[in-house]
């Protein structure tokens, strides 16, 4: 079965123009692309909190030098955390700014401060530094719920919110899969 619709309406959202040629609709072209930049967002949100795993250890050893990679395990972990602790700190403020301001200024504020503070978070020179923009980072980042949202509002029907939810969802698997190989 085609996503986004069974066959039967896929024929017949299909037009023919007077040159033969098939178009398709215009609202399931912008829902295509809208259902993409969505699932960009969510393997982007699933790459920055997951890049670190391969190498917090590394990075502890490096920031904090009387640490070995046996011992380095506790901070690593802080290292790790202080983003879903951000993170967790922030959905709620989040939620209300999508409804405030709007979805895409969210996903664009969002999108922006992860590019700065993952810059920053890679230059830090200090183990406090890293702690900070690590959970900057996740303070900053109101992704999930507003990806999520955004999918439903979307959506025309419920068969397609189930494939595009499907798609979004899938796409932060394949980020938390992708993430430490890159």
């Amino acid at each position: 079965m085609p996503c986004f619709g069974g066959t039967r309406r896929n024929q017949q959202q299909l037009e023919t123009n007077q040159q033969g040629r098939v178009t398709i609709d215009n609202n399931r072209v912008k829902l295509i692309l809208s259902t993409a930049a969505l699932c960009t967002c969510s393997l982007i949100h699933a790459f920055v909190l997951i890049s670190v795993y391969p190498y917090a250890a590394l990075m502890v050893v490096d920031l904090l030098p009387h640490l070995t990679p046996e011992t380095a395990g506790p901070y690593s972990g802080l290292l790790a955390s202080s983003f879903m602790i951000g993170r967790t700190l922030s959905s709620y403020p989040w939620g209300r700014i999508a409804d405030l301001y709007g979805r895409k200024f969210v996903l664009l504020s969002s999108l922006s401060l992860s590019a700065l503070f993952s810059f920053l978070f890679g230059l830090s020179q200090s183990f406090g530094m890293a702690m900070v923009y690590r959970f900057m980072l996740g303070l900053t980042n109101g992704l999930v719920g507003t990806v999520k949202t955004v999918v439903t509002e979307l959506a025309p029907s419920e068969e397609i919110e189930t494939q595009m939810m499907g798609l979004v969802v899938g796409m932060r698997a394949w980020g938390f899969l992708i993430s430490p190989a890159i």
